[in-house]
């Protein structure tokens, strides 16, 4: 073997080991063991947000756990769509609550009709999912429209399996007042003394509470620890998104992707 043919087999040794740098790079500096966290499907999984594709194939992925947006249209029918507007994710215009049900029904959804919420139950009876039910703000909410959602999920039987998450704390609060045992989160773009002051409000001797954040900081994690209050992540986009989120205190990640 002459000089040559060593040299170019010890840069492609080289370059192979640098690749594996890379590679390692991308991975979470510490193992973290997903088994016992809750992963959550966020409005379902590779398909149009909010849709019975949406969460057919979060349940073929092997998702537990499903989130949903819900907000009323002018007839009082809680339907799953994030926006405050059809516009733009649909071929209709208008808010959503100064639209019938009968008027959403008739437009298409990037190629799907809308799902009623209660359609969404009954898939997470069938398919054994729990829902994760975000109810959306920038809407004015009645409590009789939150027993309306309290009711359908106690009439399929889903109490124990469900949990509620809001950025707004009145609607929690009401939810609380229907089922003092529902498991409640309070969304937040960060965590501090408020947030946790307001959590705190959100207890009843039977409930489980949290925060939602979508930042995660070490004073974060400390004040939660501090006060006993679990704390899960959104929205993870991409799976080395996760090294950000790594920590064995954070209990739940609400994804777009499959962690493993």
């Amino acid at each position: 073997m002459n000089k040559r043919t060593i040299l170019i087999i010890s840069i492609s040794i080289l370059l192979f080991i640098a690749g594996l740098g890379f590679v390692v790079s991308l991975l979470p500096s510490e193992a973290h063991d997903f088994s016992n966290v809750r992963v959550i499907a966020h409005r379902g999984y590779d398909a149009p947000d909010n849709s019975l594709m949406a969460y057919e194939r979060a349940a073929a992925a092997g998702f537990q756990y499903v989130e949903t947006d819900v907000r009323f249209t002018k007839d009082n029918i809680p339907i799953c769509i994030h926006d405050v507007k059809v516009d733009g994710i649909s071929d209709g215009q208008g808010f959503v609550e100064e639209l019938t049900l009968r008027e959403i029904q008739s437009m298409s959804f990037c190629g799907s009709k809308i799902l009623l919420f209660e359609d969404f139950v009954a898939f997470c009876v069938d398919h054994k999912l729990s829902p994760y039910v975000d109810i959306k703000n920038y809407s004015s909410y009645t409590k009789e429209q939150m027993k309306i959602l309290i009711d359908m999920i106690s009439s399929a039987g889903l109490s124990d399996d469900t949990t509620w998450i809001s950025w707004d704390f009145q609607y929690l609060r009401w939810i609380s007042k229907y089922d003092p045992t529902a498991r409640l989160g309070l969304i937040s773009n960060s965590v501090g003394r408020d947030v946790i002051s307001a959590v705190e409000l959100l207890k009843t001797k039977e409930n489980e509470v949290f925060i939602d954040t979508g930042s995660v900081s070490a004073q974060g994690v400390a004040l939660c620890k501090t006060a006993d209050i679990p704390l899960e992540c959104w929205t993870v986009k991409r799976v080395p998104d996760k090294r950000t989120y790594i920590d064995p205190y954070i209990s739940g990640f609400t994804t777009d992707c499959i962690l493993d």
